[in-house]
């Protein structure tokens, strides 16, 4: 594989994710960010260098580009490094208006250069299959479909105030019309080129921002003799986010949750689900995604299953956009943002979060067990891939005492910066010190937020870890563990022996006398560990610490110890096609908020 030259303009969550995830594929590139200041992050994420301007590195041209700066920088971006002779990905939408779009596109067709926008929803299995069984006439004639996103905006990006960020801001391309164009591509990608019946964009909640809120536009097919009918809504108010649509047809309907990860087909006689997501994370589409932009451009790897290529300039989305607007009059006008009292924050900037990973060599339970496989992924590597698909984490550091375990962690993706000392590698060692040791010897930096992601709870999400860091960010509280509901109650029926061998109950007391009356106990998980970093260096343990907790479901709580427990998962890994179970939030400790 001959090394090319990248370039990822922007480093906010998608550019981070970008430089991830090509740093997975294309490990000899030569990566290039540019951003306005250079803190250090993006040579820590995996960058070779970082550029404060475009022009300190269009000469001589990258191979190819990843634009991922806000829509309204987009176009001078791009028209420069089209000129230059650099294949684009430009994140969506493609421009801020139509017209600077169709410019974008006319010079990277005058310099032959690919050029795609980053609707990434295109690559994701479950749209394929339903694209596919479209194509195959499986429900006749389309005749309708909706398709609905909504999502709370403060919790979008956990990571920053929300009314700083691009979604919350006018000049910068913001509101759910723009930020929510994926329905708007991937249905005409589905079902060919549509047109607006009529659009309603209002600002309805007290959100401080300036663009609408809540989109609903009604579109038919865009030919004179289509039938074609449809619903798009879009929203920023959701708090239980939802992302589905469904198209009906003359003989059947196809329908496609992102949340709960199905494709179905629903007819007369029978419901068949095409495609259900089986151990795959978010992360997955935006892979696909890059492999067939870099497959155009050196003509190798996976590109032609994907039938990715039409409009891939996602201008037609763009031009929906734009009607969308004109036809409400324009973007509404905002109610003049309430100005409440600042909740307090612990961190007033974007904290530092570093994930780590502490797998020793030895293991007397399951010997060997870090590097085991389940699924054909290694403990450490389900570790550091749930770790690295989470948007809160800046990067993921591994503490062991292992050589074998460093290079496997480095093959996922992950720093190792030097081995532990053999004295906090042993089994009786507390493994708070090597936390301790990892926050001052291993980190590149002082984090703000430290997060432990043990590989022996190998069937977590991503979302538990997030779960655990928003926890943390939202409350007083200076460390958040992961526990599950139990099998036994020490109220009830978990005993203790004393010294002549006799039972009694671990907690006893006389007005439990069934199972419903005894208080509500919780096992605790391996699932995940956030803190803030300077309680880890300035406590003995857990409980001496303010705690909370995020109730994860018992089947992804599984903590593996011994051969039984690695059978247990290899069976709830192989039926992991059960509905992710809603995860709920509880405090507990001296201040949890």
């Amino acid at each position: 594989m001959s090394a090319l030259r990248g370039v990822i303009v922007g480093l906010g969550s998608i550019g981070r994710r970008h430089l991830r995830n090509l740093r997975q594929l294309r490990p000899y590139d030569h990566l290039t960010v540019i951003r306005r200041h250079d803190d250090g992050l993006a040579k820590l994420l995996g960058a070779d260098q970082v550029c404060l301007a475009l022009a300190e590195c269009v000469s001589p041209a990258p191979d190819y580009a990843i634009i991922a700066s806000p829509s309204t920088l987009h176009a001078e971006s791009a028209l420069k490094l089209a000129a230059a002779g650099t294949h684009l990905l430009v994140e969506k939408p493609l421009a801020n208006s139509l017209p600077a779009a169709n410019a974008i596109v006319e010079a990277c067709r005058r310099n032959d250069r690919v050029l795609m926008t980053a609707y990434n929803l295109r690559f994701d299995e479950g749209l394929i299959r339903m694209r596919k069984a479209i194509r195959a006439g499986q429900i006749g004639k389309p005749l309708g479909f909706d398709a609905e996103v909504g999502q709370y905006l403060p919790s979008w990006r956990p990571d920053q105030d929300y009314r700083e960020c691009v979604s919350a801001r006018r000049e910068l391309g913001g509101g759910a019309l723009r930020e929510l164009s994926h329905e708007l591509d991937y249905m005409q990608w589905l079902l060919g080129p549509l047109s607006l019946a009529s659009a309603d964009l209002r600002k309805l909640s007290d959100l401080e921002i300036d663009v609408e809120d809540w989109a609903e536009l009604q579109l038919r097919g865009a030919s004179p003799d289509s039938v074609l009918h449809g619903h798009v809504h879009l929203d920023l108010l959701s708090h239980e986010p939802f992302r589905r649509c469904r198209v009906t047809g003359s003989k059947g309907t196809l329908t496609w949750n992102a949340i709960t990860g199905e494709t179905v087909l629903t007819t007369a006689s029978e419901r068949e689900t095409l495609w259900r997501r089986e151990g795959e994370d978010r992360n997955a589409s935006y892979v696909r995604m890059l492999e067939h932009f870099l497959g155009r451009i050196t003509k190798v790897g996976p590109r032609s299953h994907f039938e990715a290529d039409n409009d891939a300039s996602g201008t037609e989305a763009l031009r929906l956009v734009e009607e969308a607007e004109q036809a409400a009059g324009d973007k509404p006008s905002a109610s003049t943002p309430k100005h409440l009292p600042e909740k307090p924050r612990r961190w007033r900037r974007k904290p530092v979060c570093f994930a780590y990973v502490f797998a020793r060599g030895g293991s007397k339970g399951l010997p060997g067990k870090n590097l085991r496989k389940l699924g054909g992924v290694s403990l450490l590597g389900h570790a550091i891939k749930r770790s690295l698909a989470s948007d809160q984490i800046d990067d993921v550091i591994v503490s062991t005492d292992c050589a074998d375990i460093a290079a496997e962690a480095i093959r996922h993706g992950a720093i190792v910066p030097g081995l532990r000392p053999k004295a906090l590698a042993t089994d009786s060692a507390p493994e708070w010190l090597a936390w301790q040791h990892a926050i001052e010897e291993l980190s590149p930096q002082k984090p703000d937020i430290f997060v432990s992601v043990p590989p022996t709870a190998p069937l977590r999400k991503t979302c538990d870890i997030d779960a655990c860091i928003q926890r943390l960010r939202e409350t007083n509280s200076e460390l958040v563990l992961t526990v599950a509901s139990p099998y036994r109650n020490p109220y009830f029926n978990q005993v203790q022996v004393d010294r002549d061998d006799r039972c009694s109950l671990v907690m006893a007391t006389p007005d439990v006398t069934r199972r419903q009356d005894a208080p509500p106990v919780f096992d605790i998980t391996t699932v995940a560990y956030a803190a803030d970093a300077d309680a880890v260096l300035n406590r003995n343990g857990i409980f001496q610490c303010d705690v909370a907790y995020v109730e994860v479901p018992v089947q992804r709580s599984i903590d593996i110890d011994t051969p039984l427990d690695f059978e247990i998962a290899e069976a709830l890994y192989r039926n992991a096609a059960q509905r992710e179970s809603p995860m709920k939030i509880l405090p507990i400790g001296r201040n949890a908020a």
